[in-house]
């Protein structure tokens, strides 16, 4: 069963929250899950997972590279061609690098077969 969660979109640069539905296994309905294979949306929810475990990394104090090598490295593993795994800060959209020092949005792209998926999970650092 799909349930309704509050997301954030990207509008002109700036994120502003959206509703969207989601399948329990936390893959977006999206026009996209029509092109993957069976095996392939068994696949798909994996980004969510790992782009949320480089999140939960971040906010323990993790550097933004190592977070989003072992979450390239996790997705390599799994079977997706990584278009990119990128830690943002969620106003300006620029690139952070080390710990990060405040709210962070982690984001990923990456192909399954030939859909491209994307997704994004916030995060902050746990000491703020």
């Amino acid at each position: 069963m799909a349930r309704l969660i509050k997301s954030e979109k990207e509008v002109e640069g700036r994120y502003e929250e959206v509703w969207l539905v989601v399948e329990e296994d936390g893959l977006a309905l999206s026009s996209r899950n029509g092109y993957l294979s069976a095996a392939e949306r068994k696949t798909a929810p994996i980004l969510h997972q790992v782009l949320s475990e480089a999140a939960a990394a971040l906010a323990n104090g993790e550097g933004c590279d190592a977070a989003t090598s072992a979450g390239r490295f996790k997705l390599e593993g799994k079977g997706f061609r990584v278009d990119y795994v990128a830690v943002r800060d969620p106003e300006t959209l620029a690139p952070l690098f080390g710990p990060i020092k405040g709210p962070a949005r982690v984001m990923g792209a990456a192909y399954l077969g030939t859909t491209r998926l994307i997704d994004n999970v916030p995060t902050a650092p746990k000491n703020r």
